[in-house]
């Protein structure tokens, strides 16, 4: 399929016919000529458009809306007027029909509509658009360019931290908005990689796309195999297979990456409903599953991290039990509640009560802002930057060249003082948008200077969504303090698999599994080395590494997930490893 769509002139995608109280641009025909009336449902995304742009903010169009517009009517025109002006560069907050009280009801349920076909959730899609030289979006009459999708939504991502979080504004516009631009820049994104011929890779496929959804589980792996360009030399290769299972498919398809990658980091992120949620073991990753919001884009930070240093042992016993070599950090005590995806506002009162937890379980005299942390530093310092997974959100189309390369990341780079004010900013309130908020005439109307402060409170608010949601705030025995996956819990264990990026949360099994002459199979050895691509095809193999146990293993442990935790996010463990409490153990996930 990837070829037919690769060699086709035009790809054309089908959402499907529009509905009985859609507004496609019918109420503007009476201030077009016969011309423009010919190309009424046709977009361009250029100056071809500007006829029916400006017919539709025409006084008289306008006091028809006014007047014709349903309380429920779905205003697809009005979605793309929007579209247009996001690409002539008019920033979302600024589009005075998304600030009219009236009037963005409608237009935000025309993106809704655009929106909202099976054809956006589907897997096996997905390659349409990324592979195809030109695509065209259809709904019901109207036909658009997919650069009209793709352009909108990369001027709204780069301007859209800039709105005062705390307003009411950005409350009523930035659903249905955020929900555009994060569906359409997956694929755009995606697709620019392919064009690029960048070494795409199955892991980070299945990350970005598996929220969509598929009839038949296993094709959430198979979809993407088309998108693979290279495979690691040590890798796998997966190839479509209807006569095993989904079970069977995610367990192979985790192995696969877990020998290509070398490093437990492939398990970070979502793994599954819970530990014994099916017959595979804690540690398969069950890609139906679906992930929080900005999981992705988290899991895309982890190169940030090397808390296990860059080599580690992988072994499987009994094809189900994984022995890998750790370093034991600590019990977990506390638990705080899980941040769920939320607005700035309702985030404020979780955040508050992670510092009130962090305050309970640590010594924070003389005060939390300069109690010393068991990491180093202060409790409050280490408490900001845990939220925010030590990093900061660089504004999207921001002059980094002041930067070296290594030191911004698809818009993340390490985290500054700055980050400090910015917290601050986050815990109180900023109420003083109202003092100058009003509605005249039906508009919201709100200054729209630049404002350098608000611009960093977002750009941290942005860093903590991604490092924080669905996740929740613990603390340690000892005292150390981190950001973990939603179902752990009291009693948990916290340790640092060598050759992995971040820790891991574990719990442990109790129970023993006995191997009696049973083959291991080396995914990766503690010798570890760099990666190495070869394309795509029949010569992708795996060599394989076996020899046998008899050993009974006691100490096993199931998966519960990834973790951040401040001050052993660098490779302390490894570098300190001589010292007992960072002894290497061996032990067994299940």
């Amino acid at each position: 399929m990837r070829d037919i769509y690769a060699g086709s002139t035009e790809v054309i995608v089908w959402l499907g016919e529009s509905g009985p109280k859609d507004h496609l641009g019918e109420m503007i025909l009476p201030m077009l000529t016969a011309d423009e009336i010919a190309s009424l449902y046709q977009w361009h995304g250029d100056r071809r458009d500007l006829p029916k742009l400006a017919a539709y903010v025409s006084k008289v169009v306008e006091d028809r809306r006014k007047t014709g517009s349903a309380q429920d009517s779905i205003d697809i025109f009005g979605a793309f007027y929007v579209l247009s002006a996001l690409i002539s560069g008019v920033e979302a907050s600024g589009i005075q029909e998304l600030r009219h009280l009236h009037k963005s009801g409608p237009i935000l349920r025309g993106f809704d509509a655009l929106m909202q076909p099976r054809w956006w959730s589907r897997a096996w899609v997905v390659q349409e658009v990324v592979v195809a030289q030109s695509v065209t979006i259809r709904y019901g009459k109207l036909s658009a360019p997919w650069k009209i999708f793709s352009q909108a939504a990369s001027q709204y991502e780069r301007a859209r931290l800039e709105a005062n979080a705390d307003s009411t504004y950005p409350y009523l516009k930035e659903q249905s908005l955020a929900r555009f631009s994060r569906m359409i820049l997956e694929i755009e994104t995606t697709r620019n990689d392919w064009n690029q011929a960048e070494p795409v890779g199955l892991l980070s496929l299945l990350r970005k796309f598996r929220s969509r959804s598929s009839s038949d589980e296993r094709d959430k792996v198979f979809a993407l195999l088309g998108l693979v360009r290279f495979w690691r030399i040590n890798e796998k290769k997966i190839m479509p297979d209807y006569h095993i299972d989904a079970i069977k498919v995610s367990f192979e398809t985790t192995k696969s990456l877990l020998a290509s990658v070398g490093s437990l980091s492939v398990l970070a992120g979502t793994l599954r409903y819970s530990e014994c949620c099916d017959s595979n073991p804690s540690w398969v990753i069950d890609w139906n599953y679906p992930p929080t919001t900005n999981e992705d884009t988290r899991l895309f930070n982890l190169p940030w991290y090397c808390a296990g240093g860059s080599d580690g042992l992988i072994e499987l016993h009994k094809q189900r039990v994984l022995k890998i070599e750790a370093s034991y950090l600590d019990e977990v005590i506390s638990v705080g509640e899980e941040l769920v995806e939320t607005t700035i506002t309702r985030m404020r009162p979780v955040i508050m009560d992670w510092t009130k937890l962090c305050a309970q379980f640590i010594d924070t005299r003389p005060s939390f802002e300069h109690a010393h942390y068991i990491g180093g530093g202060s409790v409050g310092d280490a408490f900001w930057r845990t939220i925010c997974g030590n990093l900061e959100f660089v504004k999207m189309g921001v002059n980094t060249s002041n930067f070296a390369t290594t030191t911004v990341k698809k818009g993340f780079r390490k985290a500054t003082a700055d980050g400090s004010l910015a917290f601050e900013q986050l815990r109180s309130a900023d109420y003083s948008h109202r003092r100058t908020t009003s509605i005249i005439g039906g508009f919201w109307q709100e200054s729209n200077q630049p404002d350098p402060e608000i611009a960093r409170r977002n750009a941290f608010h942005h860093a903590v969504e991604c490092a924080c949601e669905g996740r929740r705030f613990f603390v340690t025995k000892t005292g150390y303090i981190g950001v973990g996956p939603r179902n752990m819990s009291v009693g948990d264990h916290a340790f640092i698999p060598h050759g992995s990026q971040v820790p891991f949360i574990l719990r442990n099994a109790d129970r023993l599994v006995a191997c009696q002459g049973d083959q291991i199979e080396t995914l990766s050895s503690a010798t570890g080395s760099q990666p190495t691509y070869i394309p795509a095809g029949k010569h992708a193999k795996a060599p394989e590494q076996q020899k046998v146990c008899y050993e009974a293993h006691s100490e096993l442990y199931f998966v519960i997930g990834d973790a951040y935790v401040h001050g052993v996010m660098n490779g302390e463990a490894v570098r300190l490893e001589t010292q007992a409490f960072w002894k290497t153990t061996s032990i067994c996930l299940i």
